[in-house]
Parts: structure tokens; C-alpha cells; sequence
């Protein structure tokens, strides 16, 4: 039987689950040091949203994105800041 539940994590223990949705408003250098964890984190299907970056980091987030297998789908811009929507990086490879 399926269960919809939330869960809050603060903080930077260890997390030994995957989520269908990951949720960050902190700042860039917080967000760049997430993203290699998110792999590992991250359901198959899962998405993210990742908030206050600033306009300036917006390049070098988005760059980090791709790096670490993911694709941002929306970016927003408003007043100096950017949020990030996204998921995993869908190959378009043929076998």
C-alpha cells in the first residue's frame, strides 16, 4: 500500500532515503555543495527546487547542475535572486 508522507530534514546528517521532491531555499554555496549528493537522494522520477541563489551564481549553479547528471526544466529570476526547478538528466541515447 502507498503512503503519502513528508518529511522535514534539517540540517546535514546523513539521509539513507530517496525522495520523490527535494526542496532548498539557501544560499549558493550551500546549493553547490548539495548537488553531488543528490544521485543519491534523488527517486528515479524525483524533481527539485532550489531557491536563494543569487543572480551573480546563477552560471555556476546551473553548470553544477549539469555536472552532477541533472537538468535544470524552469528558472526563475526575480530582484537579484534565482530558484532552480528541475530533475535528473534524461539521455536521449539510442542503443
Amino acid at each position: 500500500m502507498h503512503q503519502d508522507a513528508v518529511y522535514l530534514r534539517v540540517g546535514v546528517e546523513p539521509c539513507h532515503q530517496r525522495f520523490d521532491l527535494l526542496l532548498a531555499n539557501i544560499l549558493t554555496g550551500v546549493v553547490l555543495r548539495l548537488l553531488p549528493e543528490l544521485d543519491r537522494i534523488l527517486a528515479p522520477a524525483g524533481r527539485f527546487i532550489c531557491s536563494g541563489i543569487n543572480s551573480a551564481n546563477r552560471g555556476q549553479v546551473l553548470a553544477s547542475l549539469e555536472a552532477n547528471g541533472l537538468a535544470a526544466g524552469i528558472v526563475s529570476e526575480r530582484e537579484g535572486w534565482v530558484a532552480i526547478a528541475g530533475g535528473r538528466r534524461v539521455c536521449s541515447c539510442s542503443a
